[in-house]
């Protein structure tokens, strides 16, 4: 269950949801990667900050009533969670298969479990070291998606999951950034295809069909690990920017083939081609629970070239050995699996047939699938990021990623701050085949762009942003006003103040200044960021602040009584502000509701933090206090108290004690506490500094002895109630 208060899912609980009773962390950040809406800072908005969600218990590992599903309009469903290791096609991946064979409009997405190198000890692929090792039976299913997790440098995370599945079918179908586990790269998934769906649904007036969708993910993917296909990348690397583009395009199509029919779809391809592509994934009915094989209805693709001459799909290995297991995809008849891809290097332009052969089929006289193709065309690049007006991370580190097909094997990078006025190295010889390249991005406040020179050619980004967020501080909260400041930005023009209107973080004012004050009573929430403005930029938003959880009060940051070496009192203020401060009075109590002035401090503009002494503190506890006079009155803090004591004296509190005792010496000489039941054993003995807390907690309810010993003398013996 996800935490609906959480500050990036305020409002994202889709109306006659059910919420559950124990909100956990990993459902809060599962549904904050799938879709947070980014208030409490740019790494809190998720893939999908639109999308409403629903709560599922996954203590039911069997599908959810596609009643329960439809009623709330649930598309996609996320399952970042898993059981042990399961090699079969049980009850739950046979449950899994129905509900989609049958209603074709919702997507269920898998993380591929943190077990990849974990060795199976049952199954076809029992022995077979970190391989074959997808938690739970329902990630055995044909026709939902399973996502392992790589780094940041497009590396698989070694606990990923890998495949293959039980009888041999491609397992994870896809990978997405997952450095925490496969869980993130789940909801991230879950994210981005909720996000095509509704591009979906806009574009063409209609559900997005979840064979569409996955042929169009797989087929957009970037190709990862050993070319084609594997099992620990899948078909590659989700890319959401292709899909949309295929989609955007009309290059995900639906079909339907009849039994015994060889089905032909033209295409044509243009020239300048470095590569086709092509993927075909269809809904294919369960298969008895247990089966060897699940695979019911198989199709079998190929590409006819004008010529006349066939490409059959990239087929791997399912043979149960390591070296099997790891070699390259090889082209054939793919019998066991409902996803097909053909790629093709350096095609010759002309009108091509898709076949897509129904020879296999044999339930029902006919199957749907759904098809995705791309072109690849040569000596292109282009950048991936940075995007238009991203976020870069001054002082950090950050990622330029790019799509190239040229054939050259390096490039030389640049930056501009000027708008390509002028350019300054990043890198030269960068090697294009990475992708990406680990930038420690200079610590400035500025629009950027950055360049690849590649064969001649010179290709620019889209203009980005490059920031540091800002600290946003409580100067004070009073009741009738807050007080809020933050660190001035070199080269900002103004700043933003932002506040949580209607569970969306919304700029409400503009300011010069890097102080603000406010009236309490017409704030919308006790949410507040803050961000520095450039001219025809904003910079990143500061963490997002709960003023009324920031150790503020009413001007008092922190209030401190302490002994020092020559028995005076030393008390220490640290204030929010000096804002509309006009004098600070030191005040000792002298009775039960009377004080004494020690002292009057006149506040220094932008002097935070205050001392003064006690000269002639008394034996015992002192208490203190610090009123303020402000433009408004004063304001009262609250009292701080001291225990003086001479060498060899003690105070000990709470008694009785629940869980801690905590001990204050009149020294800095170490002393040992010794405790005896009412037998006289001694129960607990443990030596402690000047002033320590002792973990009392195991011993029994009941009345005990404490002793202080100090050097082999004893100085305080005591009565102690343990509750």
């Amino acid at each position: 269950m996800y935490d609906a208060t959480d500050l990036d899912l305020l409002g994202k609980t889709v109306a006659g949801a059910t919420i559950g009773k124990t909100p956990t962390t990993h459902a809060t950040i599962m549904a904050t990667l799938a879709l947070g809406n980014g208030n409490s800072f740019i790494r809190g908005l998720g893939a999908a900050p639109k999308a409403k969600l629903a709560y599922s218990d996954f203590t039911n590992l069997m599908p959810d009533l596609i009643t329960d599903l439809n009623k709330l309009q649930i598309k996609v469903q996320n399952h970042s969670y898993g059981t042990d290791i399961d090699n079969d096609y049980g009850m739950e991946a046979a449950a899994y298969d129905k509900q989609i064979f049958e209603t074709d409009t919702l997507i269920h997405v898998f993380s591929a479990g943190n077990k990849g190198t974990t060795t199976p000890s049952v199954g076809f692929y029992q022995g077979m070291t970190a391989r074959a090792n997808l938690t739970g039976n329902f990630k055995q299913a044909k026709n939902l998606l399973v996502i392992g997790g790589i780094n940041r440098e497009n590396i698989s995370e070694n606990l990923s999951s890998k495949g293959p599945a039980y009888d041999g079918r491609v397992k994870p179908e896809l990978v997405a950034l997952g450095e925490d586990g496969t869980s993130g790269a789940a909801a991230i998934t879950s994210g981005s295809i909720a996000m095509l769906e509704q591009f979906y649904q806009q574009k063409y007036k209609k559900a997005a069909p979840a064979s569409l969708i996955r042929a169009t993910v797989i087929n957009s993917a970037d190709d990862l690990g050993t070319p084609q296909v594997d099992f620990v990348y899948g078909y590659g690397k989700l890319n959401v920017a292709q899909s949309l583009k295929t989609l955007d395009e009309n290059r995900a199509l639906l079909y339907e083939v009849a039994r015994n029919q060889d089905l032909l779809i033209p295409l044509a391809i243009p020239a300048n081609v470095a590569e086709v592509k092509l993927t075909i994934t269809w809904n294919d009915p369960p298969a008895v629970v247990n089966a060897a094989q699940s695979l019911v209805n198989g199709l079998d693709l190929s590409l006819e070239n004008p010529a006349g001459n066939l490409t059959l799909p990239w087929v791997l290995s399912s043979f149960p050995h390591l070296d099997s297991l790891s070699k390259p995809a090889v082209r054939k008849a793919d019998i066991i699996n409902n996803v097909q891809q053909i790629t093709l290097d350096n095609p010759t332009t002309g009108a091509y047939n898709i076949h897509v052969k129904g020879n296999r089929i044999t339930q029902g006289n006919n199957q749907p699938f759904a098809l995705a193709y791309r072109y690849i065309f040569k000596n292109t690049f282009s950048f991936i990021s940075p995007e238009k007006n991203e976020y870069f991370f001054a002082n950090e580190d950050n990622y330029i990623r790019w799509e190239n097909t040229y054939t050259s094997k390096t490039g030389n990078l640049s930056v501009s701050y000027d708008e390509g006025v002028t350019w300054k190295t990043i890198a030269a010889g960068v090697d294009l085949s990475k992708g990406f390249y680990h930038w420690n991005a200079p610590d400035l406040f500025a629009k950027a762009m950055i360049k690849m020179e590649v064969e001649g050619n010179i290709i620019l980004s889209q203009s980005f942003v490059i920031s540091s967020p800002r600290v946003l501080n409580v100067g004070y909260a009073c009741k009738d006003g807050i007080a809020l400041n933050w660190n001035p930005q070199p080269g900002a023009k103004d700043y933003t103040l932002y506040n949580v209107v209607d569970n969306i973080l919304s700029p409400v004012l503009t300011l010069t200044d890097t102080i603000i004050k406010l009236d309490a009573n017409k704030v919308n929430s006790k949410y507040f960021a803050v961000a520095a403005n450039g001219i025809g930029f904003t910079g990143l938003k500061s963490y997002t602040i709960d003023y009324t959880q920031q150790g503020i009060a009413c001007y008092v940051r922190n209030l401190f009584a302490s002994l020092t070496d020559d028995n005076r009192v030393r008390i220490d203020l640290s204030v929010g502000t000096t804002l509309d401060l006009k004098n600070i009075i030191w005040e000792k109590q002298t009775g039960p509701n009377t004080f004494s002035v020690l002292q009057q401090t006149k506040p220094i503009s932008n002097q935070l933090d205050y001392t003064i002494f006690d000269e002639k503190p008394k034996a015992g506890i002192q208490f203190y206090r610090v009123t303020f006079e402000t433009a408004n009155g004063q304001v009262q803090s609250d009292l701080v108290s001291v225990v003086y004591l001479k060498d060899n004296e003690f105070s000990f509190f709470p008694n009785p004690v629940a869980d801690y005792l905590t001990i204050l010496s009149g020294s800095f000489e170490d002393y040992s506490l010794s405790i005896f039941n009412i037998l006289g054993q001694k129960v607990f003995e443990e030596k402690a500094t000047s002033s320590n807390r002792f973990l009392l907690n195991a011993l029994s309810t009941g009345v005990y002895v404490g002793v202080i010993n100090k050097n082999g003398q004893q100085l305080k013996k005591f009565k102690l109630i343990k509750k």
